[in-house]
């Protein structure tokens, strides 16, 4: 598939989820793109104050937006979410140096890997860090 396509596959996935970010279906469109459509590579979506996505690819353990513009986002961003396509989620330490950085413009951030979700947010001005895994049950 081509870049473009891909892209606006997870922008239909947002808008047919009422721009929920934390939506299930959403997050798991961006881990297959990651992992399927483009081989393991690592996603990034940036959720910005007017819930327009920036979204780029990178290589198996790194993404920036060197090669996508973000002209036009505003701030406070919503949520920046990420994949780790080896299929841990938790926070590097290259994402809490980003996470450390944008903190004044940066409301939450989501990693993803294979059936595990790690959040980081803002809440009642305290920062809280949340690990979901998630278990497919046999009927």
């Amino acid at each position: 598939m081509k870049w473009k396509e891909i892209k606006k596959g997870i922008e239909e996935a947002f808008e047919h989820n009422d721009k929920d970010y934390n939506n299930e279906y959403f997050l798991n469109t961006i881990w297959n793109v990651s992992t399927v459509d483009l081989d393991e590579k690592e996603v990034s979506v940036v959720v910005d104050r007017d819930n327009k996505l920036f979204i780029s690819k990178g290589t198996r353990s790194f993404v920036d937006y060197e090669d996508e513009t973000v002209a036009g986002m505003k701030i406070p961003m919503k949520c920046w979410i990420h994949t780790h396509p080896f299929g841990k989620a938790y926070f590097s330490e290259t994402d809490w140096n980003t996470i450390n950085t944008q903190k004044p413009i940066l409301d939450s951030a989501i990693v993803l890997g294979d059936k595990e979700r790690m959040k980081w947010y803002k809440y009642n001005g305290k920062e809280t860090l949340c690990r979901i895994q998630i278990i497919e049950l046999d009927s």
